[in-house]
């Protein structure tokens, strides 16, 4: 075979080049610690390394869910603990205050640490994290509680509702007497008020019609026809119609407890809703009807951009995904075709992803825990409602009312095992967190091992191939220089 000069210099060049290409390359992984540095260097390494990446940025964004969730969670924790430290306290100050042997006074020195326990109850009630509320349900934005007065009536035959309002601000509990019997928004009624635990005494009238009790910068609005008995005498302060003006605390936020239902239309109905719903739903009533008879509708659960339609209901019930529908005469009951009512679910939990099937709730529902007022009136069980009971606990002792203030301790205790019952619930949902972090931080493992089996270099084997590709491109380098300077004319 004849070889050409032209051969000899184009298999030199290869020769270079390819040993010269295998030294760059290493020289590559050499600085990177890289094995794979584009999709040329191993398509099929590349593809589980992209594969990695991604699920290692999930792995990374799950994690700060976690961080987020247990940050939350470790302070409504931290408040409930809390709190119920200071519960413990109030019930020591009630156990005192209803013993025969103290006097008014004490019971007045005894209220003031009570008072103070009130205000941090409410602090505690208004815990935040990162500047999120994390007690008033979505609404992180401002405090679950705001501190207000209310009043407590104690009469056997006028119940709790007769209160309606209660405005204005007072540094002690006040308590008020009727002086004449009759009802309340028709008679004139004469009633006195006492702002010193009832050492003076302040007589007024609420006029024939009215139905608000002015009581010296605290004004309480009481239901109209709400009938009232009077006092016995004047030295007697227990009988008759008596209110007691006290602390108390409104929850701002919002809640879970039921739906609300709005009409768009002219229809003769009210409407409640019930169940849970994930998302808003829409009702369309398909004719004209009364809700005694036989209604046809349609429901979307997309915003009305589809409709589920051809659905019948009688007396008024309306099965909707989630739940139902009820509806009652306002005043006819009449319903007309076209009108659609508008279910929007109260969601008050935020909840965050912990897995890919699974999430947490990392925020609560205050009134659910510390109770207060909630829309006008008290919250949940009021033998069990914290900040009514100790509201009223610290009328009681500032009014020496030793009976009531026995009757105080036993809800104070009933208000404490639903503090411990919540607190058992946080802590599963903590618990949950940290073993939802525990298998992140081995899923994490995993993947990082098998990124950097795939992805990474063997820095010895490099080492040697380094080296080697090294002695491999001087020995073409010589090799080659010595060919080409080879000629048949030295010879001749």
């Amino acid at each position: 075979m004849r070889i050409s000069t032209s051969m000899i210099y184009d298999n030199a060049i290869l020769n270079m080049n390819k040993s010269l290409a295998d030294y760059v390359g290493l020289s590559e992984q050499n600085a990177s610690k890289k094995r794979i540095n584009r999709p040329s260097d191993d398509p099929s390494g590349m593809r589980n390394v992209l594969t990695s990446r991604t699920l290692l940025s999930e792995i990374a964004q799950r994690q700060e869910n976690l961080d987020t969730a247990k940050g939350w969670l470790s302070a409504v924790d931290d408040a409930i603990e809390s709190s119920s430290t200071l519960v413990t306290r109030l019930e020591e100050l009630a156990q005192q205050a209803s013993t025969g042997t103290l006097s008014a006074e004490q019971r007045s020195m005894i209220a003031l640490e009570a008072r103070e326990i009130y205000e941090e109850l409410v602090r505690l009630a208004n815990t935040e994290f990162n500047g999120d509320h994390v007690l008033a349900g979505h609404k992180t934005d401002s405090p679950a509680f705001e501190t207000c007065l209310w009043a407590t009536v104690d009469d056997d035959t006028l119940g709790q509702d007769a209160v309606v309002s209660v405005s204005g601000s007072s540094a002690m509990s006040i308590k008020v007497q009727f002086t004449s019997a009759g009802t309340v928004g028709t008679d004139a009624l004469t009633y006195r008020y006492s702002m010193d635990g009832g050492n003076t005494w302040i007589d007024a009238t609420l006029a024939a019609g009215d139905t608000e009790l002015d009581l010296g910068g605290v004004q309480v609005g009481l239901a109209a026809g709400s009938v009232v008995s009077a006092n016995t005498g004047v030295d007697d302060d227990t009988s008759g119609t008596i209110l007691f003006v006290r602390p108390a605390a409104q929850y701002l936020g919002d809640d879970n407890d039921t739906s609300p239902v709005s009409l768009s239309g002219t229809s003769q109905v009210s409407a409640t809703a019930q169940g849970y719903f994930s998302g808003d739903v829409l009702v369309r009533f398909d004719s004209d009807a009364n809700i005694s008879g036989t209604l046809d509708y349609s429901y979307s659960t997309d915003g009305g951009h589809s409709w589920v339609t051809a659905q019948t209901a009688t007396g008024g019930v309306l099965a909707v995904p989630g739940g139902y529908v009820e509806l009652t005469a306002a005043p006819s009951g009449d319903v007309y075709s076209g009108d659609i009512l508008s279910v929007r679910p109260h969601e008050a939990d935020i909840k965050l992803p912990i897995s890919d099937t699974s999430s947490v709730t990392v925020n609560a529902v205050g009134k659910d825990i510390f109770g207060g007022l909630y829309n006008g009136e008290a919250a949940g069980d009021p033998d069990s409602n914290l900040l009514e009971i100790a509201g009223e606990l610290i009328g009681y002792m500032e009014f020496n009312q030793r009976d009531a203030i026995g009757d105080s301790l036993e809800k104070l205790k009933s208000a404490h095992e639903q503090l411990t019952s919540a607190a058992g619930e946080i802590g599963g949902r903590i618990n949950r967190v940290e073993l939802a972090q525990t298998s992140l931080t081995l899923e994490k493992d995993r993947a990082e091992t098998f990124l950097s089996a795939v992805e990474d270099v063997n820095e010895i084997q490099l080492s040697v191939d380094l080296a080697r590709s090294e002695y491999i491109y001087q020995s073409v380098l010589s090799t080659s220089s010595k060919i080409l300077k080879l000629s048949l004319l030295d010879y001749m």
